[in-house]
């Protein structure tokens, strides 16, 4: 229900509020009192398109707020992250420029997620609003919403889900061995390529220092010819100076005491003009410019740069991704020879210990398989080895009709469908993960579910012809809501009079029932998340308990 509408600066309007009540609220007036202004600023609250010429002459935008009953729209706000408690409030904003920004509670959303908000909150009729009819589009809609058809299609939409989940896997077996294909060819170009350019640590630096030397030959070659003559190439360089002026300060130093240190330091600047000289004598000899060497490093060095612009990586880096490359290669190539070697080990009686949680990607890199990893570490493994018995260890001895933490009266089922053990799962129930079944499903590997402290019969997941009235009962809370959602799991799944049974079950312990789901083999029940661990007691009770 709408509770109040808050408008600034639209068309005539420079400031409104309005309140509504339950039950039939009626706003009059004469022509051009601003009636379909409400209407057009309650329109733009639904995410219907919005012009510049909504904002009023003179303004810089115009706002339109309104606050909503939250209750239709729960499950919305739910799965877009949005927290609403009492209220639900929709701010939409449009400048003079045409721009416009919406947000519920706060959240910023797009026009195309309030259309889908506002069609669970307000239905607006005109004049014209029955033209609709003739759209083709809508015919379908139109009739199944006459026909009450609101389960049949949530079991369609739930069945065709599954049909386009089992349609992917389809997809990704097809595709896989063509994948593995161009991947393994991929590689192998990369290494022969990385291979032949014989990649060193440090290369292009000492590449790079020679051939700048090279490069500038004749410029350093006359550089050092000048600095050693200079030094003591001639008779008037550095070093026969120093020599000479030696001389001088020795035959001083014998008239004056006080020079008496000197001629040591003069002696010490000779040698080191001398050494200097030598080195660069040494190092002239030994430059030899050759043009066949230094187009070799240049072609060596164009190489690695084109190596290291091709993947993106430097010159260390290069050494390390060819060594990535060989690993992936050999997981690729030898998948198949580890695992007949595993088999082999089976078939030799010996314990094969095989780390789960991990897996490899589609670039052969190896990764964690996330949530349930090592659940469905183990069915994919039986799977492969077309295991005769996969057993998962767990702390309760099976599969309960409930948890048995908080139903004392929970049933350990012996035997339980793929299709009611999938549902359990989504619905809240953390014996197996979602998807391990769904792929034991997809293999045909039946899960004995056992306790790994009481080893007793435990239960298995298998393919069956039994079903159960109602398998059992879950519990799933919510991060982003304060409700949670009791759900029964079963066949003669969805019933009026087994609604009525939980309902009328919950409400005489006064818990408050907001809302209630169904498809073809379960029901929701939402409630407050404080309250949900004694709902999951009362509908387990009354919907299982009482029965068995």
């Amino acid at each position: 229900m709408l509770r109040e509408l808050h408008i600034e600066n639209v068309a005539v309007i420079e400031r409104a509020d309005l309140e509504l009540g339950p039950g039939l609220n009626i706003l009059t007036g004469e022509t051009g009192a601003g009636k379909s202004i409400l209407v057009d600023a309650m329109h733009a609250i639904l995410g219907a398109r919005a012009s510049r010429e909504l904002v009023r002459t003179g303004a810089e935008k115009a706002v339109v707020c309104a606050t909503f009953d939250p209750d239709p729209c729960r499950d919305w706000c739910e799965e877009n992250e949005i927290e609403c408690d009492d209220e639900l409030i929709i701010r939409r904003q449009i400048t003079a420029e045409g721009k416009t920004s919406c947000r519920v509670c706060g959240v910023p959303v797009t026009t195309a997620q309030l259309r889908t908000l506002g069609a669970l909150l307000l239905d607006i009729h005109g004049q014209n609003d029955g033209q609709h009819l003739l759209d083709e589009r809508e015919h379908l809609r139109n009739l199944d919403r006459f026909g009450q058809l609101d389960p049949e299609l949530a079991r369609y939409r739930e069945q065709y889900q599954a049909y386009q989940a089992l349609c992917k896997e389809r997809d990704t077996l097809s595709t896989y061995e063509n994948e593995k294909e161009l991947l393994t060819e991929s590689l192998r170009r990369q290494i022969e390529e990385l291979e032949r350019a014989e990649l060193k640590a440090g290369e292009e630096a000492e590449l790079t220092e020679r051939s700048d030397l090279l490069r500038n030959f004749e410029k350093l070659s006359e550089a050092v010819d000048q600095a050693y003559d200079l030094l003591a190439g001639r008779d008037d360089s550095a070093a026969a100076l120093a020599g000479e002026a030696l001389s001088e300060i020795e035959r001083a130093a014998n008239y004056a005491g006080e020079l008496a240190p000197l001629p040591e330091a003069v002696k010490g600047a000779v040698f080191t003009l001398q050494d200097a000289a030598e080195t660069l004598r040494d190092f002239r000899d030994s430059l030899d410019f050759s043009p066949e060497e230094y187009n070799e490093l240049e072609t060596r060095i164009a190489l690695l740069n084109k190596l290291q612009r091709k993947y993106s990586r430097d010159e260390d880096a290069l050494i390390s991704y060819l060594d990535e490359c060989r690993e992936k290669l050999d997981g690729i190539q030898y998948a198949e020879e580890r695992s007949a070697k595993l088999r082999r080990e089976l078939d030799a009686g010996r314990v094969a210990v095989v780390t789960g949680f991990q897996g490899v990607d589609e670039n052969g890199d190896v990764t964690t398989l996330g949530r349930g990893g090592s659940d469905t570490s183990a069915v994919a493994l039986a799977a492969a080895l077309k295991a005769a018995e996969l057993i998962i260890y767990t702390d309760v001895d099976g599969i309960f009709s409930s948890d048995p933490r908080i139903c004392q009266n929970a049933v350990r089922r012996e035997v339980i469908s793929y299709d009611d053990m999938l549902l359990l799962a989504q619905k809240g129930a953390q014996v197996l993960h979602d998807r391990s079944v769904a792929l034991a499903q997809a293999g045909g590997v039946p899960i004995t579910v056992r306790s790994c402290r009481e080893g007793g019969a435990g239960s298995i997941v298998c393919e069956t012809d039994e079903d159960i009235s109602i398998v059992g009962v879950t519990q799933k809370k919510s991060d982003r809501s304060r409700l949670a959602a009791i759900t029964a799991v079963g066949g003669a799944l969805p019933s009026i009079e087994k609604e009525k049974i939980a309902v009328t079950a919950l409400e005489r312990a006064e818990i408050t029932v907001f809302a209630v789901a169904a498809g073809e083999r379960f029901m929701s029940f939402y409630v407050l998340r404080d309250d949900a661990e004694r709902a999951l007691q009362l509908v387990h009770d009354a919907l299982i308990a009482a029965k068995e």
